[in-house]
């Protein structure tokens, strides 16, 4: 019988992480600081300073999951926090429980299962997303419609705001074109025509994160709007503070919410 993958504390102070065996580190969130890690079933307890306690396998906690960058996020070490604090609460290559793996009925976007997470930290992925909003500008093969690292329980949770998201995206991929023609124009692109511009952009790819932030992938089908890898492609919409503590996502894209990403992804 093969013994579960060492796991270990990198130390006492913060910033901590996680050392488990054939695994990268695993950044622990500052809102969890270890004090100690036990082991316990065919995985490990973490015990914190002030208390509270997780029990989790290695393939659960190294887990890779996107969030907004602090840099752009006041609050991504909450966010962070909750994100880890979940992780019991999905399957994982060592973790296949039957009540983490059933699907959840969506009248939109049918039924959903939640997997192991992908190595991008995706759990659901709609390959070709085009049928739930046709009246997206795509490219040729659709764009995909992603959750990123979440349990069974949090995907209910973000759900209907995700429809929501849905429902606008035509919206929402302007307004982010708009963002981009604003934020990334310089002279050598000064004769091109915000039409032209705004008619090269098309969707390729949504993720929507554990927080409920969402981002939103475009892709230039003319190959000349985006230069050398200095354009954003990838557009980040952080929600608006007062709701962070719901499930929510704001249905729209915020300029000062944006977090333009360069280069090719």
């Amino acid at each position: 019988m093969t013994s579960a993958p060492s796991v270990r504390l990198s130390g006492p102070d913060l910033p901590q992480t996680l050392l488990i065996d054939g695994r990268a580190p695993v950044p622990l969130p500052r809102g969890f600081h270890v004090a100690a890690v036990e082991p316990q079933g065919n995985g490990v307890r973490l015990d914190s300073v002030d208390g509270r306690s997780m029990a989790a396998t290695p393939g659960q906690l190294a887990v890779f999951s996107r969030l907004l960058s602090a840099g752009v996020d006041d609050a991504h070490d909450s966010k962070a926090e909750a994100e880890f604090l979940d992780r019991p609460f999905r399957p994982g290559p060592d973790t296949l429980i039957p009540e983490l793996l059933a699907p959840i009925e969506d009248p939109v976007f049918g039924p959903l299962t939640v997997q192991p997470p992908s190595a991008f930290g995706s759990t659901i992925e709609i390959e070709d997303a085009r049928p739930l909003a046709p009246a997206v500008p795509a490219t040729d093969h659709g764009f995909s419609f992603e959750f990123g690292s979440v349990s069974r329980d949090r995907l209910a949770d973000l759900l209907p705001p995700a429809r929501l998201m849905l429902s606008n995206l035509a919206s929402i991929r302007t307004r982010a074109a708009e963002f981009v023609w604003q934020q990334g124009r310089d002279e050598d692109r000064a004769g091109t025509t915000w039409e032209a511009f705004d008619s090269a952009l098309v969707l390729m790819g949504v993720v929507v994160y554990h927080s409920g932030d969402f981002g939103i992938e475009l892709h230039d089908v003319t190959g000349q709007c985006f230069g050398d890898g200095y354009w954003p492609h990838r557009l980040l919409r952080r929600r608006h503070p007062s709701r962070m503590g719901g499930p929510g996502m704001n249905d729209g894209v915020g300029r000062t919410g944006l977090e333009p990403v360069t280069g090719g992804l």
